[in-house]
């Protein structure tokens, strides 16, 4: 059995592949801060978005800045060329930036987002937030203060998906088990060189570069609760206690519980089960959609019956599609994440946010 859903989301309509209609003119400026590898993505979805630029990119060597942009600029040219600046100090400055994008390592990222919060910027920040609870409290009030947004890079909560799968659940009956694993196996150079295997630069390591989205999952099933009790294992560490393999479980005050798994050292595995009382649900890329033009996920049903001397299962499968590109278009969750921080920063702008709908 299958259904299709074709959801709009509450995007605006595109008339182009990188641009709003145009009656809507307001574009919103970004500064990159420094040239981490996935900022070329984010390069990316802020063009596809329809309401970004690049405005900048930042780094203590403009060389490096520069060479970025050339290499991006190459294959997604904006109309004006974005600046390489020396020092993120000098792009929090500008005017015509409204938007701060943050991926520089995570023990860097709390000074960063704090003085781009006192610079009256919106900040859309990698993820792990920050090292500790206390960090990211800090950065939440200095937003706060300020007045400004903050967004953690998390994309799949823009997904037109996620929206599809909230309204499915009340169909699941009540939660009684969440399980996700995020899992890539890295090669030697990877543990030799990155900065995620860095007790200095990551010391959270695959707990925060990948259950961060195990978590997240969770407690966006869990309406937000907070777990009454928390445990986890750190399975395997490098000599600087970097963890590589960790699993943790979660219990709600519901009598739900939630198991997750994260691995830089297991086949690459991003499989989502909510268990209900009714039924279930199980998709496996949660995290970073499968290519294509549609993503899905599954209900399934199954009951167990007595027919003679047989014990037989009954099950069927409910497939729920949406179109959305799974990567690199201006439907996919990366383009809807920046379309929906710009459009926040509209009212900045003294513009009002396109509606009570937004990716």
């Amino acid at each position: 059995m299958s259904t299709h859903h074709h959801l709009q989301s509450g995007r605006r309509r595109l008339s182009s592949h990188h641009s709003l209609d145009a009656a809507d003119d307001y574009v919103a400026g970004y500064a990159i801060l420094g040239s981490a590898s996935i900022a070329r993505k984010l390069w990316k979805a802020m063009f596809m978005s329809g309401n970004s630029r690049v405005v900048c990119v930042a780094s203590r060597d403009t060389a490096r800045a520069q060479a970025f942009i050339d290499e991006c600029q190459a294959l997604l040219p904006f109309p004006q060329a974005p600046e390489a600046v020396e020092g993120y100090e000098a792009a929090l400055a500008r005017d015509d930036v409204q938007c701060v994008y943050i991926p520089l390592p995570t023990a860097l990222r709390k000074e960063w987002v704090l003085k781009a919060a006192a610079s009256g910027k919106h900040v859309l920040v990698e993820k792990p937030v920050g090292l500790n609870t206390e960090d990211v409290q800090e950065m939440i009030q200095a937003c706060i203060k300020h007045n400004v947004h903050l967004m953690d890079g998390v994309m799949f909560m823009h997904s037109a998906r996620l929206q599809l799968l909230q309204k499915t659940l009340p169909s699941l009956g009540p939660l009684r088990r969440i399980n996700s694993e995020f899992c890539f196996k890295a090669n030697e150079a990877f543990f030799q060189s990155n900065i995620r295997c860095s007790s200095a630069t990551e010391p959270l390591g695959c707990l925060g570069d990948l259950g961060w989205y195990n978590i997240r999952l969770t407690l966006w099933a869990m309406n937000w609760y907070l777990p009454v009790r928390a445990r986890g294992c750190v399975l395997k560490e490098n000599a600087d206690g970097v963890p590589y393999e960790f699993s943790g479980e979660l219990l709600f005050e519901s009598g739900c519980s939630a198991t997750f798994f994260c691995s830089f050292l297991t086949h690459e595995t991003q499989l989502a089960v909510l268990n209900g009382e009714e039924a279930s649900v199980q998709y496996s890329d949660f995290v970073l959609p499968l290519p294509g033009r549609y993503l899905y996920f599954d209900v399934n049903h199954q009951s167990y019956q007595q027919e003679g001397l047989d014990q037989v299962v009954h099950s069927y499968s409910e497939r729920h599609h949406v179109q959305e590109a799974g990567y690199g278009h201006p439907s996919a969750q990366e383009a809807c994440m920046v379309r929906h921080l710009s459009d926040l920063s509209r009212e900045g702008a003294g513009r009002p946010p396109s509606g009570p709908s937004r990716c």
